[in-house]
């Protein structure tokens, strides 16, 4: 009778042990799967915010149009006169908002920018007393960073804007 009860407990030893693997293996699979879908809705709505301000900014010539006159009232900042034609006026005012005057009308509080109107050869425009970049350029460390680039006319050449939305 002894050597049943000893079998018992070692097959019982055996089942917990099988049991509790089991439990640790589940419980990790879905905290790995857990991080990854969290940091995939992450990256997504990173995305989708980069691609609805990059249109915002460079397809619309915001609202009010004339918002560079008066900054304080923008409900939208846009960067445009007309279709794909940017504005000296509205990109010298943009570069000369603060940046966290920007990041509100962006509606980006939580997240860093870069904006940056080049040429064909890549050169930065010069506008007076600055140049047609803002923000801050995303760090070697950081985790997110989505960029969007369009092109469009300053100066009737071909122009290139660059917004980079990152965290």
């Amino acid at each position: 009778m002894d050597k049943k009860a000893q079998i018992f407990s070692t097959d019982l030893m055996i089942s917990a042990s099988i049991f509790i693997s089991l439990i640790i293996i589940l419980i990790s699979t879905f905290y790995f799967y857990s991080i990854r879908i969290r940091d995939n809705v992450k990256n997504e709505d990173l995305y989708i915010k980069t691609i609805q301000i990059s249109d915002i900014l460079l397809k619309t010539a915001g609202i009010p149009s004339d918002w560079e006159t008066n900054s304080n009232n923008t409900k939208n900042i846009g960067l445009i006169d007309s279709d794909r034609i940017f504005s000296t006026s509205k990109i010298r005012e943009f570069v000369n908002l603060s940046i966290n005057t920007t990041k509100e009308k962006l509606n980006i509080e939580g997240y860093n920018f870069y904006f940056s109107l080049k040429d064909s050869n890549g050169a930065l425009y010069n506008l007076t007393n600055s140049f047609s970049e803002t923000g801050i350029k995303p760090s070697l460390n950081a985790k997110w960073i989505i960029i969007i680039k369009r092109i469009g006319i300053y100066g009737g050449q071909k122009a290139y804007a660059e917004f980079i939305l990152w965290e």
